[in-house]
C-alpha cells in the first residue's frame, strides 16, 4: 500500500514539473517577443506546432483543433525523425492566458496519441 502512495506521489510530482516547465516556456517566449518589440495587445498569428508519429494521430488532433477555431497548414512528413508535422494557426493577443489555454487544449487532444508536446511560436508585431 505504501509503495502505491509513493508511486502516485512521484507521478504527481513529475506531472507537476512538466506543467510548470510548459508554463515557464510560454512565459519566456512571450517575454522574448516583447523584448524584441512586440506589442502584447496586438493580434498575433500564433503557430502551434504538432508532431505525431502516425498520420492518423495527427489527423485526429487536426480534426478536434479545427472544431475549436484553429486553422491548419499543410501537413508534412519528416523522414529524418519519422514524424508527421503540422502548424495550427490561431490569432490572439500575445498574452499568457489565451496562449497557454490553447497549448493545454491541444495537449488534451493529443492524449493517448503518439504525439510530442505542443510548442508554439509567433513573429514580432509592433
Amino acid at each position: 500500500m505504501s509503495k502505491l502512495v509513493v508511486s502516485l506521489f512521484i507521478l504527481a510530482l513529475i506531472t507537476g514539473c512538466a506543467v510548470n516547465k510548459q508554463k515557464m516556456s510560454t512565459k519566456n517566449l512571450i517575454q522574448a517577443l516583447v523584448e524584441r518589440g512586440s506589442d502584447v495587445n496586438k493580434e498575433h498569428l500564433i503557430r502551434y506546432h504538432i508532431y505525431c508519429i502516425t498520420k492518423e494521430d495527427l489527423d485526429h488532433v487536426v480534426k478536434l483543433a479545427t472544431s475549436e477555431g484553429f486553422v491548419p497548414e499543410e501537413s508534412s512528413y519528416f523522414k529524418t525523425d519519422y514524424n508527421w508535422y503540422i502548424a495550427l494557426n490561431k490569432h490572439s493577443p500575445l498574452k499568457f492566458k489565451p496562449i497557454y489555454s490553447s497549448v493545454k487544449l491541444l495537449t488534451k487532444f493529443q492524449e493517448n496519441r503518439s504525439c510530442q508536446k505542443v510548442t508554439w511560436g509567433s513573429s514580432v508585431e509592433r
